[in-house]
């Protein structure tokens, strides 16, 4: 009789560029920490260099993480699940799905580009990211919300 461990597979699976689950979560907490800690400057260096600094103030400026934490609140726990609906990157690089968990619930209105009003009063999230060569994140999607998505984090 052969037993797979299919877990232990999983987690050794490479994503892009050599990368695997180990260097995801890495990244990834790396990326919680400074979200936490409103340290927009240490997101930016570790986003990939194939983005202007001005496409990466867009998105992580201390006043936009200040307004997704006045929506959200911190991270207050993350978990990888990996690979997720045939998710890619504009190079077609998978992307690796992360259950976030809030401190408080979502109190998005649906008036901002990108805002889920169906995410009101949930604290669990998902996001999903790819990284480059380098290992900085390169395609990203970070509160990011379908029926199929919100079935697979309650799964997590």
């Amino acid at each position: 009789m052969l037993f797979i461990n299919v877990p232990q597979i999983f987690a050794q699976q490479e994503l892009a560029y050599g990368k695997t689950k180990a260097n995801y979560e890495f990244v990834f907490g790396k990326f919680v920490k400074f979200f936490n800690n409103e340290q927009s400057d240490s997101i930016i260096n570790i986003t990939s260099d194939t983005y202007t600094e001005s496409d990466k103030m867009i998105s992580w400026s201390v006043e936009q993480i200040k307004n997704e934490k006045e929506e959200l609140g911190s991270i207050i726990s993350y978990k990888y699940i990996g690979p997720y609906g045939g998710r890619i990157d504009v190079d077609g690089n998978p992307m690796a799905y992360f259950k976030l968990v809030f401190d408080k619930p979502a109190k998005m209105k649906g008036e901002k580009p990108f805002d889920f009003p169906e995410m009101n009063g949930k604290k669990e999230h998902a996001a999903c990211i790819s990284l480059d060569k380098e290992g900085k994140i390169y395609g990203w999607g970070f509160i990011t919300s379908s029926p199929d998505i919100d079935s697979m984090i309650s799964r997590y």
